[in-house]
């Protein structure tokens, strides 16, 4: 019936979609994403979370025009998610592509998943936690742009003792945004705790106050959440359409 998915809408820094390529900025970051970043490190930090589009600035990657964003205010009121940039809708535009529309592919599959894959296989299946630590490094050398000083920095930054503490927040760190973050935490059995453990405040005082969304809308999250909730409730059509299906418990 028509249906679309305008995902360029959702995961880029806000701003005008017709001048700066922005959306509207219905989907925001909370704090405890940025808390899993090296902000001085890690490359993908300012890609992935930042401030809105600035029109006045831009770059060129690859011979394509993408505007940049602003910083992260003080309040935090500004904080995006921002690792799908649209290029300039003025170019776009000169190519037949409406300046609402995206020229941009959601990846349904990335490289790096399959490493990260790849490493929980290692260490669940084969035992091997060298090997599965090993290949983490992969993804690190890619996030500071193959410095190997860094690379060593987010290492001994980001590790845990338990491997898949560590594999949880790389998985969030690189695939931040790409829809995968719920059912990893559903296959992990994780899902009611990091709900639950959700902070509602900027409790350290950090500035800038990457929990400004947390403050507004994780007590709602928090509440309203339940362990039957992990499941969606099956759409009455496909209930009617197939009279083998059941609906899911409590729906």
């Amino acid at each position: 019936t028509n249906e679309y998915l305008l995902f360029a809408y959702l995961s880029g820094p806000q701003g005008s979609v017709v001048t700066t390529g922005g959306n509207y900025g219905w989907l925001r970051p909370l704090g405890e994403l940025a808390d899993k970043y090296d902000l001085t490190n890690d490359d993908r930090g300012f890609q992935n979370i930042s401030g809105p589009a600035n029109s006045a600035k831009s770059q060129t990657i690859k011979g394509v025009k993408y505007f940049t964003t602003n910083a992260v205010d003080a309040n935090g009121a500004n904080f995006c998610l921002t690792k799908f940039r649209q290029s300039d809708p003025a170019t776009r535009l000169a190519l037949g592509v409406p300046t609402w529309a995206s020229t941009l592919g959601f990846p349904l599959l990335r490289f790096a998943d399959v490493v990260l894959m790849y490493a929980e296989a290692e260490y669940k299946v084969n035992n091997d936690e060298a090997k599965a630590r090993d290949l983490l490094k992969e993804i690190r050398l890619r996030a500071t742009q193959n410095d190997e000083s860094k690379t060593t920095t987010l290492t001994n930054t980001y590790f845990k003792a338990n491997f898949m503490d560590e594999l949880s927040d790389e998985r969030s760190r690189e695939l931040c945004a790409e829809g995968w973050r719920r059912f990893d935490l559903i296959r992990w059995g994780k899902l009611n705790s990091v709900v639950a453990n959700l902070k509602i405040s900027n409790e350290r005082n950090i500035t800038p106050n990457y929990y400004y969304w947390n403050t507004l809308y994780a007590d709602v999250v928090k509440s309203n959440f339940s362990s039957y909730k992990i499941w969606f409730p099956i759409p009455k059509r496909e209930l009617e359409t197939n009279p083998n299906l059941t609906q899911n418990s409590k729906y």
